[in-house]
């Protein structure tokens, strides 16, 4: 009863528990802006898309400084570069070259797509080896997200709060992709601006967290040298003074003072 959208189980369209869709309620795919004598439409949404990467890429690889870790950051950064790249073709009148409902479309393959290969490059063998801590993680980790999220959504959210919380639960507990995709149970269409809003916000979400992307490198400096206690000590203090800063930030936004309406 908490979704927008979805207020009652009982009412779940049938092709949410199926996955198909019946034929009398199957739409139209997208809107079509060019002529497929010329180029399909969905051949040119994949262009534009690509386009953005191509942007995107370089600039990935460079803030990534060497490190195969940052490029985890490579989402936001594409992320930026779509936003500025949609800027641009606003500014010159090629705006309508986008396909929307296209565009959702190739969101959702990419989601689906980047959730099974994240299945299928799990090791195994790695898996087992480090069950125990793995575990451990697992556990510690779900028990603090349940809850900061059994406290966060009345105090930062002002309208669709199961919605956003699915989406920030989903990508702090896996990527941003699950974040989607878990979303997408109770708003299949993304009608709600939980996805869009989260996503916007990305840019300044990177700034925030950029610090602690340069704690991640101190551990891995540290690992198996005598000097690993000093740098292990080093992360749990900027741990601990990024945790004061947004605990500061978050009081002058007046987190502290109860639930918003």
């Amino acid at each position: 009863g908490k979704a927008t959208l979805l207020r009652d189980l009982r009412r779940v369209p049938e092709e949410v528990w199926t996955g198909i869709i019946p034929k009398h309620r199957r739409k139209a795919f997208g809107e079509t802006v060019s002529s497929s004598e010329a180029v399909d439409t969905l051949s040119l949404q994949v262009a534009l898309c690509g386009l953005v990467y191509a942007l995107a890429y370089p600039v990935g690889k460079f803030l990534s400084l060497g490190s195969e870790t940052a490029w985890g950051a490579m989402f936001v950064v594409t992320v930026m570069v779509g936003m500025a790249v949609r800027k641009l073709m606003e500014k010159v009148g090629a705006e309508h070259l986008l396909s929307p409902e296209v565009q959702k479309h190739l969101a959702g393959v990419c989601v689906d797509y980047a959730v099974a290969a994240s299945v299928a490059a799990i090791s195994l063998p790695a898996l087992r080896m480090y069950a125990g801590p793995l575990i451990l993680l697992s556990l510690a980790g779900g028990v603090v997200t349940v809850s900061v999220f059994l406290w966060l959504p009345k105090r930062v959210w002002r309208n669709y709060r199961f919605e956003r919380t699915l989406v920030t639960y989903g990508t702090l507990t896996g990527t941003m992709d699950s974040g989607i995709a878990l979303c997408r149970v109770v708003d299949p269409d993304l009608r709600t601006p939980a996805v869009e809003d989260y996503v916007r916000g990305m840019p300044l979400m990177f700034l925030l967290i950029l610090p602690l992307y340069g704690l991640l490198f101190l551990p891995l400096r540290g690992y198996g040298s005598a000097e690993a206690p000093l740098f292990y000590s080093l992360t749990l203090l900027g741990l601990l003074l990024s945790l004061f800063s947004f605990l500061l930030m978050w009081k002058k936004m007046g987190l502290w003072m109860g639930s918003q309406r």
